[in-house]
C-alpha cells in the first residue's frame, strides 16, 4: 500500500482559517499552505494581514506558506512582495 512519502505530488492547503491551518499542518500529507489578503478578510476580519501572516507561519512550523501581495502594480508588487517574503525562509509570494 502506498504512503503519503510515496506521492508524486505535494498536497497545499488554501484557506485563511488559523484552527484549520493549524490543524492541517500536523497532516503528513499536506505538504504547505496558500492563503490570499481577501481570504483573511472574510475570515478573520479587520486583522492586519502581517499580524495573520506571521500567526499562520508560527502555526505551520516551518511548511511553505504563500502570501499574496495586495497591489496591482508592478512596482508596488514587487516591494510587497520582497517584505512579505522576507518574514520568514519558508514565505513565497
Amino acid at each position: 500500500m502506498p504512503t503519503a512519502d510515496d506521492l508524486k505530488i505535494k498536497i497545499f492547503a488554501d484557506g485563511a482559517d488559523l484552527k484549520g491551518i493549524a490543524m492541517l499542518a500536523k497532516d503528513p500529507l499536506i505538504k504547505g499552505f496558500t492563503t490570499n489578503p481577501t481570504l483573511m478578510a472574510k475570515a478573520n476580519g479587520a486583522m492586519v494581514y502581517e499580524d495573520f501572516a506571521r500567526q499562520v507561519l508560527d502555526a505551520v512550523d516551518g511548511k511553505p506558506v504563500s502570501f499574496e501581495v495586495f497591489s496591482d502594480e508592478f512596482d508596488d508588487m514587487e516591494r510587497q512582495a520582497r517584505l512579505i517574503s522576507s518574514w520568514a525562509d519558508n514565505v513565497y509570494t
